[in-house]
C-alpha cells in the first residue's frame, strides 16, 4: 500500500523535479490535470506552504493504461 501512496500522491515541487520541468511548466500541467478530473490538489497539513497532488481515480486508470502501453512497446 505504501508504494502506491507514493506512486499517487506527491508534492507539486516533487513532480515538477521528477518531470524535469520548472515549477511554473508544472504548475500549469497541474491544473491542467485538475480541470481534466485527472488530478486534485490539496493543502499540505504538515506545511500551509505546500499543496498535495492526488490522482484522481481517472487519472490512475490513465496512468495505468499508460505503464501498460509503454511497458508492451
Amino acid at each position: 500500500a505504501s508504494v502506491a501512496v507514493s506512486l499517487f500522491l506527491v508534492t507539486i515541487k516533487a513532480a515538477a523535479y521528477s518531470a524535469g520541468m520548472p515549477l511554473s511548466s508544472a504548475l500549469r500541467k497541474i491544473n491542467a490535470m485538475c480541470s481534466a478530473g485527472l488530478a486534485k490538489r490539496h493543502g499540505d497539513p504538515a506545511d500551509a506552504r505546500r499543496s498535495i497532488v492526488a490522482l484522481t481515480g481517472k487519472g490512475r486508470s490513465c496512468f495505468e493504461q499508460y505503464c501498460s502501453a509503454a511497458a508492451s512497446g
